[in-house]
């Protein structure tokens, strides 16, 4: 019997029985599948920090896996349920924006867009080696399919069949519609990037959705502007800097703003979705990263 190693990422919390429920339905069709769990500590609707995660994941999973990702504030409603055949990875579901930094790595590019650009939901393009598949084969699901719970239901057991060798193709329609979200690339306006905050993980660091590749020149004399705090310097290494705010590229390669010893997010009250801006030497307009 064929065996794949399925990740899981919720905003169930772990206080109720979904996460069982859901690890239930994928085990009743495939018991030899190996679940991993993300986290399930996803603020709630929270789709910005979830896509964030599933970024991270990327490269770092035996060739096969599969990633079942809900956080689903639209479920029940006419938002489509997906599988992605991504090449050496899948992902399934809900089509609300939660692939937008798996998008944008297989790009293969940074992007920042101006006031003018067209990235939202929507987009007719999809990553060279996607094939993305609007889910429609009932058959596929488990039944009576609950209106407020399709990870049980719809995501879970996709999930298993898949991992016992099913293709994607089987079970939904060819697309090339998919949500990817407005604010997970910054604005660019000269030498400033406007950026915001994507996600604040365990410790209270505050990532943005700024790359490496937009850090430029000399990263010494960059400032980074977060409400009223202003940071001069990217650093390399927490240790470089002791009971003050610093900002340093994590290990997802995304611009962070920690304070060590101490939560960053907590000190500022910060949120996701909060401005975070990135302030390079005045040196005409930006270029794309090359």
């Amino acid at each position: 019997m064929a065996s794949s190693v399925i990740t899981l990422t919720t905003d169930f919390g772990l206080s109720s029985a979904y996460v069982a429920l859901l690890k239930g339905a994928i085990l009743s069709i495939n018991p030899n599948t190996t679940l991993i769990d993300v986290t399930h500590e996803i603020a709630m609707g929270d789709i910005a920090s979830a896509a964030y995660i599933l970024g991270t994941l990327d490269g770092y999973f035996p060739h096969g896996t599969i990633h079942v990702a809900v956080v689903d504030p639209g479920v029940g409603s006419s938002r489509n349920p997906l599988v992605i055949d991504m090449g050496s990875q899948f992902f399934i579901g809900p089509d609300n924006g939660l692939v937008s930094n798996l998008y944008h790595a297989a790009e293969k590019v940074s992007i920042i867009q101006t006031s003018d650009d067209n990235i939202g939901p929507g987009s007719t393009r999809t990553p060279e080696g996607w094939q993305v598949y609007t889910l429609n084969k009932p058959e596929y699901w488990n039944h009576p399919v609950s209106t407020t719970f399709h990870g049980r239901d719809v995501f879970g057991p996709v999930a298993a069949h898949i991992s016992l060798g099913v293709h994607p193709s089987s079970m939904g329609k060819l697309t090339s519609e998919l949500v990817v979200q407005k604010d997970s690339v910054p604005l660019r306006y000269g030498n400033i990037v406007n950026g915001n905050i994507i996600y604040i993980d365990s410790f209270g660091n505050i990532v943005s959705n700024i790359t490496k590749e937009w850090i430029e020149g000399d990263r010494s004399t960059a400032q980074i502007h977060m409400g009223k705090l202003t940071v001069v310097g990217v650093d390399q290494y927490y240790s470089q800097k002791y009971d003050d705010f610093m900002v340093l590229i994590n290990s997802a390669g995304y611009l962070e703003l920690a304070y060590p010893g101490k939560s960053a997010a907590d000190i500022l009250h910060s949120r996701i979705g909060q401005s975070f801006n990135l302030e390079l030497p005045e040196r005409g307009t930006l270029g794309n990263p090359t």
